[in-house]
């Protein structure tokens, strides 16, 4: 399990991975505003980045945040997300 929680009343992102299943973690990514996290497995020796956002509801907020999103995965565009 990975998370990252907001305020009472806003934001948070969790990722819940079956304990049944054999995976390593392998490394936590979290933005300050608690809008994403993106975690690192290893399973069967191959890696696999987990992805889960709570997007702003304002649509130019949107377009920021979906911006710097991309830029961020740009680091990862050659593994498996």
């Amino acid at each position: 399990m990975a998370f990252s929680h907001g305020t009472n009343h806003s934001k948070g992102v969790i990722l819940l991975i079956n304990p049944a299943l054999d995976c390593k973690n392998e490394k936590n990514l979290t933005d300050k505003k608690v809008r994403f996290i993106v975690k690192k497995i290893s399973l069967d020796e191959q890696a696999i980045f987990l992805v889960n956002i709570y997007a702003p509801n304002d649509a130019n907020e949107q377009v920021v945040f979906f911006s710097k999103l991309n830029h961020l995965l740009q680091e990862f565009s050659q593994e498996k997300l």
